[in-house]
């Protein structure tokens, strides 16, 4: 079952934190396998993936599905690093508000 968790683990295991999304380098290959894993669990049709907005799981599921335009908008490893840290910042909210 995927839930906020499984989302949190995936930053958790390669090591992103607020201040390594914002302020240190980060590797292009490390995003690119993070993105690859939060794909994943944004195939599944589950309370969390009806919780994130729609352009979070729209841009994960067709990042798996390799569609050309994601993939070229995510080539760039900036974008890809955008793209997670605004996630991040979401599945913050989320696990604060839902207290």
């Amino acid at each position: 079952m995927v839930t906020l968790s499984s989302y949190q683990r995936i930053y958790t295991w390669h090591q992103l934190n607020q201040d390594d999304l914002y302020k240190a380098p980060v590797e292009p290959q490390v995003t690119r396998t993070v993105m690859t894993q939060l794909a994943e669990l944004a195939k599944h049709d589950c309370a969390i993936n009806h919780t994130l907005p729609e352009h979070f799981i729209l841009s994960l599921r067709h990042y798996r599905e390799e569609r050309r335009a994601v993939m070229e908008t995510f080539s760039d490893p900036d974008n890809r690093l955008l793209f997670l840290s605004d996630l991040y910042d979401y599945l913050q909210l989320i696990k604060y508000t839902d207290r």
